[in-house]
């Protein structure tokens, strides 16, 4: 019995037969119909494989406290779940295992009871982008308003500050630089410096997600604080340092006010200081939200102010953004229906 031959192999059959003068019409067709029926079988086996390999390859996430949703027989597989809701996921080895339920999740009670009063279940955008960025990986999403993308980039962030030692960090830092400034007078205090930073492209988008983010925060014992332009300055300064008792562990800010928050106060009041307002050194969570709309700041004003900022960071934080500047993981979803 011989072996079936491969598409290469028809394909320069076929060709042969083509060039030969000799050569019949109907062997010509044969031969074509050959190869075009081999590659397409190659095709759809390959296809079946790579799909089969990457169901089978789906690393573990999230262990103990982290636990995800795992398919089962009445439940659709992650990629049945992208297909049913049109999600595409590119990138290097993405670890997707959808969400598709909020007891799945590792947010835990306090988030998940503020969670239920707004939704009923994971949006797309939520369940796809939730364990990409649990797993600690940077994400690009493309999604429509009113697809859930502000709790898409929201909860991960503050479940992270939540579960980590940040609460105590932010808060010792500021008791202690309270208590240095008292004890002596040339003591200069700590700057601010969130770590957690959302960029809008407008303060009423900023205000929005501030409000948002305030509903979890505040039961998780977190502090947010909201910075934008057409405010005074010094009411924002005094917000972030909360009356010396804690600085914020969330930021949600624009642009232009940041970064003048960032470089040295020229102000009357501060009485010779000059020193900036706060500082971007503990920034480990970043979301840029809308950024297609910070072209709206003009082109060489946005390429200005992403090397600002990339300038203001620390050295793993420029590493980690410029990383997802050029090697980003793309996660376009539709609009949830209505």
């Amino acid at each position: 019995m011989k072996a079936a031959k491969g598409p290469l192999t028809l394909k320069r059959i076929y060709k042969q037969l083509k060039k030969n003068p000799n050569s019949s019409a109907e062997e010509i067709q044969v031969a074509k119909a050959a190869y075009l029926a081999a590659k397409s079988t190659s095709s759809n086996k390959r296809k079946r494989n790579e799909e089969a390999k990457q169901e089978a390859n789906l690393p573990t996430l999230i262990q103990a406290n982290n636990k995800r949703h795992r398919p089962t027989a009445s439940t659709p597989s992650s990629i049945t779940y992208c297909t049913e809701h049109h999600i595409t996921v590119t990138g290097v080895q993405v670890p997707v295992v959808p969400f598709q339920s909020f007891e799945s999740t590792p947010f835990g009670e306090t988030i998940t009871q503020v969670l239920t009063t707004s939704y009923t279940a994971p949006t797309p955008v939520q369940a796809c982008a939730w364990p990409i960025i649990l797993s600690g990986r940077d994400v690009v999403s493309v999604a429509k308003t009113g697809s859930g993308k502000t709790c898409a980039f929201l909860l991960p962030l503050l479940h992270a500050l939540a579960s980590s030692d940040t609460a105590a960090t932010s808060s010792s830092s500021s008791s202690s630089s309270s208590s240095s400034s008292s004890s002596s007078s040339t003591a200069s205090p700590a700057l601010p410096s969130p770590h957690g930073l959302v960029l809008a492209p407008v303060r009423e988008l900023a205000i929005q997600i501030n409000l948002e983010a305030l509903r979890f925060a505040k039961p998780l014992g977190l502090r947010c604080c909201c910075l934008y332009g057409g405010a005074p300055k010094h009411n924002q300064i005094n917000s972030m340092r909360g009356g010396g008792n804690a600085y914020p562990h969330l930021i949600v800010a624009t642009p232009g006010r940041l970064l003048d928050l960032c470089k040295p106060q020229t102000s009357s009041k501060a009485k010779g200081k000059g020193g900036p307002a706060m500082s971007l050194a503990n920034v480990e969570y970043f979301v840029l939200d809308e950024a297609d709309r910070m072209l709206d700041l003009g082109v060489l004003t946005f390429v200005l102010f992403c090397g600002l900022f990339v300038a203001l960071l620390a050295k793993k934080e420029k590493m980690a953004v410029t990383d997802l500047f050029f090697h980003p993981h793309s996660l376009p979803t539709p609009p949830v229906p209505t």
